[in-house]
C-alpha cells in the first residue's frame, strides 16, 4: 500500500514537472486594451493580446496577481480594481505562466493619466503680440475637458520671445494669455505637449533653433507651468564646436 502511494506520488510530481517544461514563455503584444484610465475611475476588465498563454497564467500589476481569465493562448483578461488607478502613475504588467524557472513575460506599461485631446492648428486667428501666434498647438492642460491654446509669440524689433498659454472657455473663447519668458527669440517648431515626469500632468517642450536648446516646462496640471529647465543638445555640442552632424 505503501509503495502504492509513493508511485501515485512520484507520478503525479513527474506529471507536473512535465506540464511545466512544455509551457512556454509568454509575450504580451502591444497595445493592451484599454491602454490607459483616468485616475479615481472604476475598476474595469484589462484584455492582453499575445502568445504563449495557458490555463492558469496570471497576469501581474506592479507585481501583484489579478484574477485572470484565460480566453485563448493568445488572449488574457484580468480584472483590475478601482484601488489600483486611484492615483496617477505607470504600472507594469506582466504575464507570468506556471512552472518551473522564470516562465514571465515581457513588460507592457500600462498609463493612468488625466485624458487629454491634442491637435495642432495650420493656423490661428489668436492674435497675442505684434508678429503673431507660431505654430500654435492645441490641448487640454488643466483637465477641465476644454481644449486650451499654447502658442509662441514675439516681436522681431525687441528680440523677446514668448510661449504664451491661452486657457479656452469651452464655447470658442479664451482666457488673456499667460506668458512665459524663452532666453532668446525662438525660431524653430510647434511646441510639444506631453506628460514627460508621469505624474498625469501635461508638460511642454520647445526647441530654440538659434541656441539648439531644448527647453521643459513642466505642468502644475491647472493650466499653468513652473520656469523653464534647459538641456543641451547633441545640435548645441555640436554647433559649438563648429561641426555639423
Amino acid at each position: 500500500m505503501k509503495s502504492r502511494s509513493l508511485t501515485c506520488l512520484y507520478l503525479i510530481l513527474l506529471g507536473t514537472a512535465m506540464l511545466a517544461q512544455s509551457n512556454p514563455v509568454p509575450l504580451i503584444n502591444n497595445p493592451l486594451v484599454p491602454s490607459s484610465a483616468t485616475p479615481g475611475g472604476q475598476g474595469f476588465t484589462l484584455t492582453i493580446n499575445g502568445t504563449g498563454f495557458v490555463s492558469g497564467s496570471v497576469v501581474d500589476w506592479n507585481g501583484s496577481a489579478l484574477t485572470t481569465t484565460f480566453v485563448s493562448s493568445s488572449r488574457l483578461t484580468a480584472a483590475v480594481p478601482a484601488s489600483d488607478i486611484s492615483v496617477a502613475g505607470t504600472a507594469s504588467v506582466t504575464v507570468t505562466n506556471p512552472g518551473s524557472g522564470d516562465l514571465v513575460s515581457n513588460v507592457d506599461f500600462f498609463e493612468i493619466r488625466v485624458p487629454f485631446a491634442m491637435m495642432g492648428l495650420g493656423h490661428s486667428s489668436v492674435q497675442t503680440g505684434p508678429d503673431g501666434p507660431y505654430s500654435p498647438v492645441a490641448a487640454d492642460l488643466n483637465g477641465d475637458g476644454r481644449l486650451d491654446i499654447v502658442n509662441l509669440d514675439g516681436t522681431h524689433g525687441s528680440g523677446i520671445s514668448t510661449l504664451s498659454v491661452l486657457i479656452g472657455n469651452g464655447d470658442g473663447t479664451f482666457q488673456s494669455p499667460a506668458n512665459y519668458a524663452l532666453p532668446s527669440y525662438y525660431r524653430g517648431s510647434s511646441p510639444v505637449v506631453a506628460d514627460f515626469n508621469g505624474d498625469g500632468k501635461l508638460d511642454l517642450a520647445v526647441a530654440d533653433q538659434d541656441s539648439a536648446d531644448l527647453l521643459i516646462f513642466l505642468g502644475n496640471g491647472d493650466g499653468t507651468f513652473q520656469a523653464a529647465q534647459s538641456y543641451t543638445t547633441v545640435l548645441a555640442i555640436s554647433t559649438a564646436m563648429g561641426k555639423s552632424i
